[in-house]
Order: C-alpha cells, then structure tokens, then sequence
C-alpha cells in the first residue's frame, strides 16, 4: 500500500513539475539565438565570407569575357554583313580556323574550379560555348556554299546564253558584226 501512495504522489508531483515547466514564460529559442553575442560574430564572419567569395565568384565569371562574342554578336546580322563585303576565300577560310582555334581553348580550359567553399561546374557552359563555334563555323560554311553556288549558276548562266548566241549562225551583216564583236568580247574577257 505505501508503495502505491508513493508511485501516486510521484506521478501528481511530475505533473505538477511539468506544468510549472509549461507555465514559466521563457523567451522562444529564435529570440535566444538572436541575441547570443557568440552567434552574432560567427554570423558576421560568414556574411565576411561571402561577400568575399562573391567577389572572387565575378573575378572567375570575367574569364569567360574573352569568349563574349560567341554569344553576344547576332549570328545573322553579322552574316548578312560578311555577305555584303564579298569577302574572298582566304578570309573564310581565316575565319573558320579562328573559331577552331577558340574551341580548342574552350577545349582546354578547366571545368570543375573550387573557389574558397564553392565547388563549380563549368561544363555546361563550356558545352554551350562549343555549340556557338559550331554554330559561327556552320555560318560561314553555309554562306561560303551559297556564294560558290550563286557564282556558278551565274557563270553556268552567261555560257548558256554567250553559247546560244555564237551558235546561232548569222542570217544578216549585222548579226554577223554583233556575233563576232561578242567573239572578241569574250577572248578578251578570257585573258584577263
């Protein structure tokens, strides 16, 4: 019997611990941590931290400038432009080797950098950067064969019609001066 008093006695003296514990109004632990001196400074370090490595973050972001225009320039407009200069093959064919030569620097550029406390992965632009020098090349290509295409049609064109011409025999004097001025017209045009 005694036993039992003191387990009931124990078991009212723990609930009436524990609404003491419920009732004492202690500040919420955000309120606590907030305050704590220690948590202060240890915050302060780490906003130090990353103010600094963000400017560290925008040094490393600079490196790619040299790379700009493979992503800056309008592709088309530049084309259209190129197109109008009737640029000769050697400058083409300078271009494209220019934008081989950017991809193998890409090539060798480093993808997984670690600056302070952050781990970056550079592959996919990397990747994207590549596809713009595949892109400039396949430009310069294309518009190298519509160039070399339209020059044959024209050339093609004016056979046709100088060969139509000379074939043709003369039926008057007059023809004969304009079929035999177009003779000499096109020897000289060959010499030169």
């Amino acid at each position: 019997k005694q036993w039992y008093q003191r387990r009931v006695r124990g078991k009212r003296g723990n609930r009436d611990a524990v609404r003491a514990l419920l009732t004492v109004k202690a500040d919420p632990i955000y309120t606590v941590i907030a305050s704590d001196e220690e948590t202060k400074k240890l915050k302060t370090q780490i906003n130090q931290c990353m103010v600094t490595n963000a400017g560290h973050l925008v040094s490393y972001l600079h490196t790619w400038d040299n790379c700009r225009e493979l992503w800056d320039i309008n592709k088309d407009a530049f084309i259209r432009r190129y197109e109008r200069a009737k640029p000769l093959m050697s400058k083409f064919d300078a271009d494209i080797a220019r934008y081989s030569e950017v991809a193998n620097n890409i090539q060798k550029e480093e993808t997984v950098q670690t600056i302070q406390f952050v781990l970056l992965d550079c592959q996919p632009l990397k990747f994207a950067l590549l596809q713009h020098c595949n892109e400039w090349q396949n430009k310069f290509t294309t518009l190298l064969s519509e160039m070399a295409t339209n020059k044959l049609n024209d050339l093609t064109k004016f056979l046709q019609d100088n060969c139509e011409k000379l074939s043709k025999p003369p039926e008057t004097l007059e023809e004969l001066g304009d079929s035999l001025s177009l003779l000499e017209q096109l020897k000289t045009g060959q010499d030169e």
